[in-house]
């Protein structure tokens, strides 16, 4: 059994993410993974409930502090109920928005704390962390003119004003510049070239992912547990004792929870 791992697709409206994810979800099952293609906010049915409330044009008027804690709230459902199995029995997870998105739409877009918003990621994902994000990069304008087909009844960011998305935009771009692990991808090429580039991106990101053996996840196991008479795994980077104590010892051997942070990939036009 392959490792599990944690694939996340980003970008403001009208990206184009959703095309490709589903386009990639496709191409990955042809080759024999095992995938999950799943949504923030969504993935369960409580999860798919609080989008209702959150996408709707209607609930315009939401504070920006409650939108946050409903974002989290179905994500922490979605993590313990869709990702985390998923990942432990070695699922290839595609996921579209993940934390990277609350970061850009309610830090940079809505002005909250940053610092704040990672606290809370890290509260209800635990040690859940992307091996790899693309991230569709696109002029906002751009984005919301192609966004004109979507069902009104989750239209409540695109109502937005143009400043906010610019902000957003800017948000994703700081984040691109400080985590290794995001790619981005030029929203206006194409969609056949993105869709080559993305999977070209893969084959490597994959092609470097370790494999196990079936009996090493068994069945059912759960973050905190292992089976009689095995060895504990850690899977946290050694950063000390103080640190290394306070953290759980799960039995899975993990190649989703990358560490390493630094300057993105792109795979612009040209570049």
């Amino acid at each position: 059994m392959r490792d599990g791992i944690l694939i996340t697709f980003e970008g403001g409206e009208g990206a184009g993410k959703t095309t490709q994810i589903r386009r990639v979800a496709r191409w990955l099952k042809k080759k024999g993974y095992s995938v999950l293609l799943t949504r923030e906010p969504g993935g369960t049915p409580l999860a798919d409930r609080i989008r209702t409330i959150l996408l709707n044009p209607k609930n315009l008027g939401i504070h920006p502090v409650l939108e946050l804690l409903l974002y989290e709230a179905a994500r922490k459902d979605h993590v313990d109920h869709r990702l985390l199995p998923a990942l432990l029995r070695g699922a290839v997870v595609l996921c579209d928005r993940f934390t990277d998105a609350t970061v850009a739409y309610q830090g940079y877009g809505r002005g909250l704390s940053i610092p704040l918003i990672k606290t809370w990621n890290r509260a209800v994902t635990g040690l859940v962390k992307p091996r790899l994000t693309f991230l569709f990069d696109l002029p906002a304008r751009t984005g919301l003119k192609r966004t004109v087909k979507r069902s009104p009844r989750e239209m409540r960011f695109e109502r937005e004003g143009l400043a906010f998305h610019e902000r957003v935009r800017h948000g994703y771009r700081q984040l691109a510049r400080r985590e290794r692990r995001i790619t981005v991808v030029d929203g206006r090429l194409p969609p056949q070239e993105v869709f080559r580039r993305i999977t070209q991106r893969l084959e490597k990101a994959l092609g470097r992912t370790r494999f196990c053996r079936k009996s090493s996840i068994p069945t059912g196991s759960r973050p905190g547990t292992s089976s009689p008479g095995s060895t504990p795994r850690r899977i946290w980077p050694r950063r000390g004792r103080s640190h290394r104590r306070s953290l759980r010892v799960v039995r899975p051997t993990s190649s989703f929870f990358p560490h390493r942070r630094g300057p993105s990939r792109s795979i612009r036009s040209g570049r």
